[in-house]
């Protein structure tokens, strides 16, 4: 991540080409290593460069961090309109909805999180079985398994969070049927 910036500013200095995806990584990075001023500031920018579901995706969660509720509603709903694939957008808004003892919508993005993280795993375990299945060589196919395997333990802890906090919104919602499901 450190070493990640010098490089994008660089980027951004030499023009517009791809300014919005330069803006976008730069706001990761400066959100990994928490500075989320900063972050704001760049994924502010990168909003008006690169209209896509991920951009609105980590505004919301930035604003989420910084407890700009509103804001963060705002991004994460325009995440999700842009791409209904965003888990961690519908994540973001089941925890957001949480946060305002809103147990109903809570419980409902969560859910949505939940299915979206189930259809990720699937993906990773796809692209592991054509990795074991591969020609490269055993060094590189090695390393990608490893990061691949950790992706997809990440993946599923994530998801399961999600179904046990849609569980928690459904039981507070007075829903304990849909909370056991």
């Amino acid at each position: 991540s450190n070493e990640a910036i010098p490089l994008l500013e660089d980027l951004l200095a030499r023009g517009p080409a791809l300014r919005g995806e330069c803006l976008f990584w730069l706001a990761a990075n400066l959100h990994e290593l928490g500075d989320n001023e900063r972050a704001a500031a760049e994924i502010e920018k990168a909003k008006e460069a690169l209209r896509v579901g991920r951009v609105f995706t980590l505004a919301g969660t930035i604003a989420l961090e910084r407890g700009l509720l509103d804001s963060a509603e705002k991004d994460l709903k325009e995440a999700v309109g842009l791409d209904t694939g965003e888990s961690e957008a519908f994540f973001g808004l089941g925890k957001l909805y949480a946060q305002k003892s809103v147990w109903m919508d809570s419980a409902l993005n969560f859910m949505f999180a939940g299915y979206g993280f189930d259809f990720e795993e699937k993906k990773i375990q796809t692209k592991i079985g054509q990795v074991e299945e591969s020609t490269m060589s055993e060094e590189r196919k090695t390393r990608l398994l490893a990061r691949k395997k950790f992706q997809l333990e990440k993946t599923r802890l994530t998801k399961a969070t999600a179904y046990f906090n849609a569980a928690a919104g459904y039981y507070n919602a007075g829903v304990p049927d849909k909370a056991l499901t």
